[in-house]
């Protein structure tokens, strides 16, 4: 599963 590595993604998007 790719949650992590979306997770990720999108958890930048929003602390950014």
């Amino acid at each position: 599963m790719v949650d992590g590595v979306v997770v990720g993604m999108v958890s930048q998007n929003w602390i950014d």
